[in-house]
């Protein structure tokens, strides 16, 4: 091969760096720009050389005893990304300054040098104790410097988090003392506000602390002065990456104004409150972009110590939107004093609903949802007239509101009347007019039949409603042959009647038939078809039957749609029940978006508490309760429930409701006795307004037998699930989803008393009935099959189980992604058989990805994440490699006994296998110490015979046997001896 000659670089062509940096200084003293950048591109191979006599030639300049202006180098005491700062002597007044300096090299840059002098004329305008002031600027031989106040130590903020970050507890009152920072930081800011000036790089290194402890605030050099010439060009990024606001990341200035800081101290609080930062990243760009897209983690979430009141506050300083965060410092500096003084603060969280509109807002392709509970159909029931359920004892309101109803419809004849006189059609708008109230005549006439004819009395019974309603379905078959909009209009009533009363069966009978009228009679795009549309898919919802409702649900949205509009509150409770139907279905990622847009449509029109709106919220909350964000869902139901509340009193059927669902929730997060509480309240409220074999009753029995499971009053809970599927299996039969739920809910019980064949026996005959009804991808019918699993994995039947949770475990990912609890759980226990099974490798794999998970999601020290990291630890000592497990065993064991009760069975695990790993390893001391420290504790505090105290003695004499000591070995041995007289 012929290789070419390259070009020869210039240096290499006889210059040195020396003859290159003095040009450079001839072009500066000349009054050139130079940029020593220019050079280090121009001349690689000598870029190092060239910044070395950059450097040294401003160190030159300015060591100790230099005289520059009015000031004489003493010492440096620091330097930044554009200067460097020393403690100097001002001649003339006799006192210590800070000598801030732009080295040379720098100094040849006009932009540098601008933005030098703009620190210097925003730091001159501000006279307050808590901003570091400014005494002179200036250029001395060659070198600019400003002058200013000297704080005693240097000590920053940032020094100051580091210092806490290398502590194993924050100092009591700490939260106190980072609340009284901030405050006094905001003032100072303010202040600067005020005076025209934006900091546009508040972080903590930029907040130096006496020795008294009060901050001061430095480094003006992004700061922004509102009433001079722009320095900056459009598109500049000022400031520091983690510390930025949304508005500097997307580079508007126009956008830039005193929230910009009120921002960038919401993040060094939430710095100082929690020593980790909200956004980060692994580049600078993607901090940026996490800026922009994500919003930051609830600072208790980090750390459960931090105050309510204080996380609220750092929060609304953050928002993404300037408007939501504090309108000036002055107000973000009263909330902090409020705080701190024990008085209500004025900033109130983001609300459930609003995080979810937020982050749909920011991410609307990616937002999915989990399933929504069969339960939670609440968009059909909240709509239901509540005298219908009491229809026997307030019949004569029923008629009132009938009539009135038929009034103001007899009035919207009258007006189109008028209107097609005015156009010269008044004979046909005569007769429509007669037919109008002819049809209403007849409507009111059949209701006022229908609800006066029980007559306890005569009958001699008591009268129920199911049989004033059942007489009318009777009478209305051979009704209005000759009037089929009257019947079509009827049927509708008594469809809704009967789902009132829980019976879907009859109620889908009722509302086929009015569709197919309204249908033919009116045509499909018609709005009383599309109402019946709605009405029957919603019929068969209720039925479980949710694949066949779709498509009327989709086509009564469709032709709402296209004739209301998307802010018409019909169109909104179709996209709401289609919404269920398909999150029902698991269609999370198409469910989502209509839940979302649904309800931020209903807030914006109808307003936080209208009857629609809340439905939607009631929705969202389920969906949040399957993927195990019970918290979440818990704020949502107590915000609904203040609401109904307020507005429809203890006893209504939706305050029950959503009472119960709160109940739910609150099992879910362990809070059994107040859920027990909550849910027999319930239950005896819904036995006595809907009777025993209401679906609403069923859900409530359920309920509270879950909480009783949960509590360990595993009988009572039992004897509850077996009768809510006794009376199931009648009503609305023993396929239904709540009826299937039931059973799987009694099997699990079972099991949890030891009745296992019986148990197992129950699942293998619903796991068929829940993929049939609601398909195998399911989250309940893959949660039906885990079950299965578990119950063949505590039988041991390891190689029956191992398939089962490798189908549920796909399904899982695929259905609720891999970080939902349920996945983890899935792919625990999968990893479990696989150990079991003997397979090592692939049980590691398994347990180092559920680690990964649950750590993400749970965090490090969370006892479930613990025992991942252990099981992961102990596959590899399976293997032989046991030095790879020792160090993620001793990992494991500091996380457990920093975060768990000294008796928790975590810790003793992780205690034994770590000192049986270091006995393997022969590292005979260590172990020794552990196990002994162990030995002297749990002596002590459970007492030398406890069984944790023994395995720890197990553990000392078969170390002191390896190592040869037999002395020691018999001394320990000895303790296994029974106690005299035992």
């Amino acid at each position: 091969m012929v290789r070419k000659e390259r070009s020869t670089p210039l240096e290499e062509q006889g210059k040195t760096a020396e003859e290159i940096f003095a040009e450079a200084l001839s072009r500066s003293v000349a009054g050139e720009e130079v940029d020593p950048e220019e050079y280090f591109q121009q001349y690689p191979r000598l870029a190092g050389k060239l910044s070395e006599l950059f450097r040294e030639d401003a160190a030159e300049k300015t060591e100790a005893g230099k005289v520059i202006g009015d000031f004489k180098i003493v010492r440096e005491i620091g330097s930044g990304g554009m200067a460097t700062v020393f403690e100097a002597e001002q001649i003339s007044l006799n006192r210590r300054v800070a000598l801030k300096i732009l080295p040379l090299h720098l100094s040849f840059s006009e932009a540098t040098v601008r933005k030098f002098k703009r620190e210097a004329e925003a730091g001159g305008r501000q006279r307050h104790p808590g901003i570091i002031a400014t005494y002179a600027v200036g250029q001395e031989k060659g070198l600019h410097y400003i002058a200013q106040e000297l704080v005693e130590g240097g000590y920053t903020l940032a020094d100051k988090l580091d210092g806490h970050r290398a502590q194993e507890e924050l100092p009591r009152g700490y939260f106190r003392e980072a609340a009284f920072l901030a405050a006094e930081v905001a003032d100072a800011l303010g202040h600067a506000h005020d005076s025209g000036v934006i900091h546009r790089d508040v972080k903590p290194s930029n907040i130096l602390l006496t020795e008294e402890g009060r901050p001061k605030i430095s480094d003006f050099g992004l700061a922004r002065v509102e009433d001079a010439l722009a320095l900056s060009r459009t598109g500049d990024l000022a400031g520091t990456p983690y510390y930025m606001s949304p508005e500097q990341v997307l580079r508007k200035p126009a956008g830039i104004d005193s929230r910009t800081d009120i921002f960038s101290l919401g993040v060094t609080l939430y710095e100082s409150i929690t020593l980790e930062m909200p956004f980060e990243g692994e580049t600078s760009q993607e901090v940026l972009k996490n800026i922009l897209l994500r919003e930051p983690r609830d600072p208790r979430r980090v750390n459960p110590r931090v105050p309510r009141d204080l996380a609220v506050i750092t929060l609304k300083a953050m928002e993404k939107e300037r408007k939501r965060r504090y309108r000036t410092m002055s107000d973000l500096a009263e909330d902090l004093r409020r705080f701190l003084q024990g008085e209500v603060i004025l900033a109130r969280p983001a609300g459930p609903i609003t995080k979810v509109l937020k982050r749909f807002k920011r991410n609307p392709l990616v937002s999915t949802a989990a399933g929504i509970a069969a339960a939670a159909v609440l968009a059909l029931i909240l709509s239901i007239p509540w005298y219908l359920v009491q229809i026997t004892r307030e019949r004569n309101r029923a008629f009132d509101a009938r009539d009135d109803e038929k009034k103001q419809r007899a009035v919207a004849v009258e007006e189109r009347e008028k209107a097609l006189l005015a156009k010269g059609e008044a004979l046909d708008a005569r007769d429509d007019a007669r037919k109008e109230a002819e049809k209403t005549r007849r409507i009111n006439q059949f209701l006022r039949d229908m609800l006066a004819s029980p007559d306890p009395e005569k009958e001699g019974r008591h009268v129920l409603v199911v049989d004033v309603v059942d007489k009318a379905a009777a009478k209305l078959e051979g009704a209005f042959p000759d009037q089929p909009g009257v019947k079509g209009e009827l049927h509708n009533t008594i469809a809704v009647t009967y789902c009132a009363l829980g019976r879907y069966g009859a109620a889908r009978i009722h509302a086929e038939r009015a569709y197919e009228i309204s249908r033919r009679l009116l045509g499909e795009s018609h709005l009383n078809t599309l109402a019946s549309l709605d009405l029957l898919g919603g019929v068969i919802m209720l039925q479980g039957e949710y694949a066949d409702a779709e498509p009327y649900l989709r086509a009564g949205l469709k032709g709402h749609r296209e004739i209301l509009g998307e802010k018409d509150s019909r169109t909104l409770t179709s996209m709401n029940n289609l919404s269920i139907a398909l999150l029902e279905q698991g269609k999370m990622a198409e469910a989502e978006p209509l839940l979302v847009e649904a309800m931020e449509v209903q807030q914006d029109v109808l307003g936080s508490d209208h009857r629609n709106t809340i439905t939607t919220k009631c929705n969202l909350a389920s969906a949040y309760m399957d993927q195990g964000k019970h918290a979440l869902a818990a704020d949502i139901y107590r915000e609904v429930l203040e609401s109904l509340r307020r507005d429809l009193g203890e006893d209504h059927p939706a305050v029950l409701q959503c009472l119960s669902s709160l109940g739910a929730v609150l099992s879910e997060l362990g809070e059994y006795a107040e859920a027990e509480t909550v849910h027999r309240k319930v239950l005896e409220k819904k036995r006595h307004v809907f009777g025993e074999k209401h679906p609403e009753t069923l859900t409530s029995i359920n309920n509270l037998a879950f909480a009783l499971w949960k509590g360990g009053k595993l009988l009572e809970a039992e004897i509850l699930y077996r009768e809510s599927f006794k009376i199931n299996s009648s009503n609305p039969g023993a396929t239904h989803p709540d009826s299937l739920s039931a059973m799987h809910n009694l099997a699990l019980v079972l099991a949890a008393r030891g009745e296992l064949a019986e148990a197992e026996s129950i699942l293998r005959r619903i796991i068929p009935l829940f993929s049939e009804k609601l398909g195998q991808g399911h989250p309940e019918t893959l949660s039906t099959r885990n079950s299965l699993a578990s119950l063949l994995m505590r039988q041991k039947k390891f190689v029956l189980s191992r398939p089962i949770y490798e189908e549920v475990l796909a399904g899982r990912i695929e259905a609720l992604g891999r970080d939902h609890p349920k996945t983890q759980a899935s792919m625990y226990n999968l990893a479990m058989t696989q150990y079991a099974l003997n397979n090592y490798p692939d049980a590691e794999d398994l347990f180092r990805q559920a680690h990964e998970g649950r750590a993400a999601v749970l965090g490090e020290d969370h006892p479930d994440t613990l025992y991942a990291m252990m099981y992961t630890a102990l596959c590899l000592v399976k293997q032989g490699r046991i030095a790879e497990a020792e160090p993620i065993l001793g990992k494991g064991l500091a996380l457990a006994r920093k975060a768990l009760p000294p008796d928790h069975d975590n810790l003793a695990k992780h205690r034994c296998n770590h000192a049986a790993c270091l006995i393997l390893l022969k590292r005979y001391e260590p172990a020794e110490k552990e196990l002994l420290g162990d030995y002297e504790d749990l002596k002590n505090r459970l007492g030398p015979r406890a069984p944790q105290t023994k395995q720890v003695v197990g553990l000392l004499v078969q170390l002191y046997n390896a190592w040869d000591r037999p002395d020691k070995a018999a001394e320990f041995k000895t303790l296994f001896s029974p106690e005299p007289g035992k």
